[in-house]
């Protein structure tokens, strides 16, 4: 479960709605104006409500032999060479 629209970044406008709506929330709770709180959470939590989504985006499975095919291939190891001193 996620909030947003279908997974996009937050555009300019909707994050400084909830910039706004948390100032605002704020404000009203240093001001003890209770219906006021009351209504900005209100007003927030539909907000955030109405973006749930609960379903998962649809996404095809990779090719994993596409993918594999365009992987650099792996050197060898280089064995390690003993050097004995007489």
């Amino acid at each position: 479960m996620a909030y947003g629209r279908s997974h996009r970044a937050p555009s300019a406008d909707t994050s400084s709605f909830g910039c706004l709506a948390h100032r605002s929330l704020l404000q009203a709770i240093r001001l003890r104006d209770l219906h006021k709180g009351a209504k900005l959470m209100r007003e927030h939590l539909a907000q955030l409500e109405s973006q749930l989504q609960f379903t998962q985006p649809v996404t095809e499975s990779p090719d994993l032999i596409a993918l594999y095919a365009r992987a650099a291939p792996v050197a060898a190891p280089v064995a390690a060479t003993v050097v004995r001193q007489a």
